[in-house]
């Protein structure tokens, strides 16, 4: 046994990420990463969805890390966080929206790689919501995307992820420095959207 006290379904979502190179276990408890050493030695929070400065406790109860993977090739880790966002105004209308984020293999240096809108980064996001700016400035006003799950194949990241309203779906892929293409388009069925 070398993780113990995780509940496998929701808020917690457990998914798991092998690094044998680096001696290294990735998995997803809630809002945030963990890693360990493969024997499970050294059990370490790495990464942690940030808190929403609109609520008290950063609203983490209503957030989440979806997926993880490992680009062994650039030494980089890929996640996918869902994080519940609140449209006010007469009705409030609260719905999940993925962004997919890259960080150094030891969560640091985090970046959005899909999710969020042109010229919206990691820092202005937070910093956003902390001035009481909306924060879905920053990301598609129809929804935004749903992320099923994430992969890394020499060097290039691929995602399944219902687009932009959910009204249909595909799967991405997204070299480093270069740019997001269409694998596929899928039939997927069913989406809750987080």
């Amino acid at each position: 046994l070398l993780v113990s006290g995780l509940t496998v379904y929701a808020p917690e979502a457990l998914q798991i990420a092998v690094d044998p190179i680096g001696n290294k276990l990735y998995w997803t408890k809630g809002d945030e990463l963990w890693w360990a050493n493969l024997d499970g030695s050294l059990p370490t929070v790495v990464y942690r969805t940030p808190d929403d400065p609109r609520f008290i406790g950063g609203n983490h109860p209503y957030q989440q890390i979806g997926d993880v993977a490992i680009d062994r090739k650039n030494n980089l880790l890929y996640l996918s966080e869902r994080r519940n966002r609140f449209d006010g105004g007469p009705g409030i209308t609260i719905f999940n929206h993925s962004l997919i984020v890259r960080t150094q293999l030891n969560g640091t240096s985090p970046e959005f790689v899909a999710g969020a809108g042109p010229g919206c980064t990691y820092a202005n996001y937070a910093r956003n919501l902390g001035a009481g700016i909306d924060p879905d400035l920053c990301v598609q006003a129809n929804g935004g995307i749903d992320v099923e799950s994430l992969t890394v194949t020499d060097g290039t990241l691929y995602w399944s992820a219902y687009t932009e309203g959910f009204g249909s779906s595909a799967v991405y892929g997204l070299p480093l420095g270069g740019s997001q293409f269409t694998v596929a388009t899928l039939a997927l069925t069913g989406n809750s959207q987080g």
